[in-house]
């Protein structure tokens, strides 16, 4: 697999259509980035949040490539315009079994969950005031619930 970070992103993009979502703007988030709060997920809108998410989606994407050659887009969040998306990358071959990624994986949460655009103020203190319930690795890669997935070959 070769597939280029923006390759991939244009086939995350086309696969989150086909489930009916509006060609969205894919936006890269980390875990420290996001907090549950209910049905909502807040996320900080600081640009250079946003911008080092993105560095780090296209260093992750960059490097499971080099390496084991698996890695997933996965699309867990939407607001009207944007929908919301993170990488993973297993950490070694019994975990990429584990989590059904067998080279490039494309998966969108059923349904994509409301995201809130929010300041990183109020987001530490979300993230503080529910720091037990953020169950970040199974929200994030959609192992709590219904995900729809493709391989890219």
């Amino acid at each position: 697999m070769s597939t280029s970070f923006q390759a991939a992103i244009q086939s995350l993009q086309a696969f989150v259509t086909a489930q009916g979502h509006d060609a969205p703007d894919i936006i890269w988030v980390r875990p420290g980035d996001v907090a549950l709060w209910g049905r909502f997920v807040l996320i900080t809108g600081d640009q250079s949040a946003r911008q080092a998410a993105l560095g780090d989606a296209e260093l992750a994407y960059s490097g499971a490539i080099r390496g084991s050659g698996h890695v997933e887009l996965h699309a867990f969040a939407k607001s009207p315009s944007q929908v919301y998306a993170c990488v993973y990358v297993p950490s070694g071959p019994d975990q990429a079994i584990n989590h059904n990624v067998n080279g490039l994986k494309l998966s969108v949460r059923q349904p994509l969950m409301p995201a809130v655009s929010t300041s990183p103020f109020i987001l530490a203190a979300a993230r503080m005031l529910r720091r037990g319930q953020q169950g970040y690795v199974p929200f994030l890669l959609g192992l709590d619930e219904t995900v729809l997935t493709a391989y890219v070959p």
